[in-house]
């Protein structure tokens, strides 16, 4: 086996193990149901809110304040890239990742907008940063538990993104 291929295949089991710990079911397949398995899962409530002040290189962000925590995502997105960063976000919340940190002056202002603490920030950035190996793995498992959580939503037949978006 080659090292991109053992590679893949950590990835899907990181995602797998996600997926698997939130547990989520046949009968009720909505983005409510899902946040409700993410708070389960964290054992915090879990809100999502749009971006008050949105810029130009993050889509969304994972904000854990310790005793709950906060889905962004940039309310001048379509819906379809709404969805795909809340899934992404999910993920990373689920996976307790540490790494994709935010920019830290969008890190710094986030702060400053809350009176509650924070423990992380984490955002999924559309620019090219100087992510390391192990927030470049944490990303492409975001990346691809987002699609495997748009696959739920709609449904086990679904396999192709363009079906899903």
């Amino acid at each position: 086996m080659t090292t991109r291929m053992k590679d893949i295949d950590e990835v899907d089991g990181a995602v797998r193990g996600i997926v698997d710990r939130l547990a989520l079911p046949d009968d009720e397949r909505t983005l409510e149901r899902l946040l409700r398995a993410v708070s389960d899962a964290r054992g915090i409530p879990v809100e999502v809110r749009p971006i008050s002040n949105p810029d130009q290189h993050h889509t969304g962000y994972w904000i854990d304040h310790g005793d709950y925590g906060v889905i962004m995502y940039r309310p001048t997105d379509t819906d379809s890239i709404q969805l795909h960063t809340i899934l992404h976000e999910c993920i990373h919340a689920v996976g307790e990742h540490r790494g994709c940190s935010a920019r830290p002056e969008t890190v710094d202002e986030l702060r400053a907008a809350t009176a509650d603490p924070v423990i992380s920030i984490r955002g999924r950035s559309v620019v090219n940063g100087s992510l390391g190996d192990a927030e470049q793995a944490e990303e492409v498992v975001a990346e691809r538990g987002a699609f495997a959580l748009a696959r739920w939503l709609r449904g086990s037949g679904t396999t192709s993104a363009a079906e899903i978006f």
